[in-house]
């Protein structure tokens, strides 16, 4: 009678373990003998459909999730608050000449001031 009730014991740990298996890991249905019946291939076929199903729903969540915090942190913290600046964009031969008139600007005006210079390379 113990022995019995230690191999029906086993017999379930063995079928859980697979099903997880088959429910985490889709392709581990190989697992199933080729000459199972057609209830255990039928239900390793739900279990890996239904895992895949689940899978795909968990990951979709996280990364939308992610995207959310990502663009959230973007938005917050990449907005740059600056005054007493001048933007220059793009460079052109007469650029030396216009920063140069921006300095001598910035010294009349108490020495203060910062100029960014955005160019494509």
């Amino acid at each position: 009678d113990d022995g019995t009730l230690l191999d029906d014991r086993a017999r379930i740990s063995s079928a859980v373990w697979l099903s997880w298996g088959m429910f985490i890991d889709p392709g581990t249905q190989t697992g199933v003998p080729w000459d199972a019946g057609d209830r255990e291939k039928t239900i390793a076929i739900v279990l890996s459909m239904l895992g895949f199903i689940f899978n795909l729903l968990f990951l979709g969540v996280v990364v939308e999730n992610m995207r959310t915090l990502l663009d959230r942190a973007f938005a917050r913290y990449s907005t740059i608050y600056a005054s007493d600046h001048v933007v220059i964009l793009g460079w052109t031969p007469k650029s030396l000449f216009l920063i140069n008139e921006l300095m001598g600007m910035f010294e009349d005006n108490g020495g203060y001031g910062t100029i960014v210079i955005l160019v494509r390379l």
